[in-house]
């Protein structure tokens, strides 16, 4: 029937039945409009207080790195602080503040809840908010790398090449701190060429050997990682160390020394801290490993790994002593002198330090060779055995990271890495 055909008495009885069903749908209609826009506003409540949360973290591991002489432990203090007295910041509770002084980089991790003002009625009071961060220093450019660090300031023979031995360091710089008049010495035909030699003292014998010349008015450098965190000793995982089989070696604490002679070793990744001893290799031993540091102290402490033996190590890539394959503690009572020889097929993938100590490298044919990355820093240096000591830094070609302190020029502003 037409409405046409309706008394209006009907329609308006028929409209006002149904007034009571047209507000409950609205009433239904209106919840999840009501909830959409509630939770709208809370997620860009939350996504504001994450990005506040994540510019406190950023700020804060950039201040830990500002400072040029502060310990790691304030440094970590400072970081937290910093970002705890952000006035932006959500978050109260600390962050979690890493420090890696061989790469000059900080890591920072925070988070915290936040509370909700519309989806308590899914059930969620507070949601939480994380933020990660990290940052490092760079490297000014034209600062060229130092591969070699002669720090004792005094001696004679500083750095003493001998019977026609050639160090082959084009690709860095060569660095003798001492003032001797004879602080370095190269004699039976041995020559030195380097990217940049600079002597504090004077060349007694060969100069004409040593390309190209001597920077003038060269200033000695400070020990760049008399500083760098040490590992924690803990008690002895193995004693009096003494294998000549083939085997596999593994991390952990080495007391009295590590001696493996006359066969291959295949050495794990990790840390390995020889304590009270020396690290011996003998009878053209084989020893091999990636991600590897060797930490060296107590009494007695030192390396000799004898010619005709074969060394192919690259450095562990993170920890404290990230970059160094060996690290001799400054702390230590070491023996007088380390004692580096091998055959053609030796590689050392990241920085040998002996700060403390005479640092004696020979052997026949190419005592280190296909390294991209390959730093000795030591007291003193003596090269010998008719041998090529070709070492460089090619920051591109290596995955193992380069300590800054390899690089006299100074550290330019800090900047995040994320």
């Amino acid at each position: 029937m037409s409405l046409s055909w309706c008394p209006v008495s009907k329609l308006k009885r028929l409209l006002k039945s149904r007034e009571g069903n047209f507000a409950m749908a609205f009433a239904i209609l209106l919840i999840p409009l009501v909830s959409a826009a509630g939770l709208a506003v809370d997620y860009g409540h939350l996504t504001q207080q994450r990005s506040q949360l994540q510019e406190a973290l950023d700020a804060a591991v950039l201040a830990a790195l500002s400072p040029e002489t502060m310990s790691d432990a304030d440094r970590i203090t400072l970081a937290q602080n910093y970002f705890l007295s952000n006035s932006q910041n959500p978050c109260t509770t600390k962050p979690d503040v890493t420090i890696s002084t061989a790469t000059d980089r900080v890591d920072a991790s925070g988070g915290c809840m936040v509370d909700m003002a519309f989806v308590g009625i899914l059930g969620f009071d507070s949601l939480p908010i994380n933020a990660v961060a990290a940052a490092k220093k760079s490297i000014l450019a034209g600062g060229m790398p130092m591969c070699v660090i002669a720090l004792n300031p005094t001696m004679d023979k500083a750095l003493l090449e001998s019977g026609g031995s050639v160090w082959d360091a084009q690709a860095c710089k060569v660095q003798v701190n001492s003032s001797s008049t004879k602080a370095v010495v190269l004699s039976g035909g041995s020559s030195l060429k380097a990217g940049e030699n600079c002597f504090v003292g004077e060349v007694g014998q060969g100069l004409t050997m040593v390309s190209p010349p001597p920077t003038p008015d060269c200033k000695p450098v400070t020990d760049p990682f008399v500083n760098t965190a040490k590992p924690s000793v803990d008690s002895c995982d193995y004693t009096d160390f003494n294998e000549d089989t083939p085997m596999t070696v593994y991390p952990g604490v080495y007391c009295g020394g590590l001696r493996l002679s006359n066969s291959v070793f295949t050495m794990k990744p990790g840390l390995y801290i020889i304590k009270d001893g020396i690290f011996e290799s003998t009878g053209g031993a084989t020893l091999k490993g990636d991600g590897v540091t060797f930490f060296l102290t107590g009494i007695d402490a030192g390396i000799v790994w004898s010619g005709g033996g074969t060394y192919q190590f690259s450095a562990m890539k993170t920890g404290p002593l990230a970059g160094f394959v060996v690290f001799l503690d400054p702390k230590a009572a070491p023996k007088p002198k380390s004692v580096i020889s091998g055959g053609g097929d030796t590689r050392y993938e990241g920085v040998m330090y002996f700060p403390n100590q005479h640092l004696v490298v020979s052997g026949g044919g190419s005592a280190v060779a296909n390294s991209p990355f390959t730093a000795f820093v030591a007291d003193s240096f003596e090269f010998s055995g008719r041998s090529t000591l070709a070492i460089k830094i090619v920051a591109g070609k290596t995955s193992v990271p380069i300590p800054a302190g390899l690089y006299d020029a100074k550290l330019s502003t800090p900047y995040l890495l994320y």
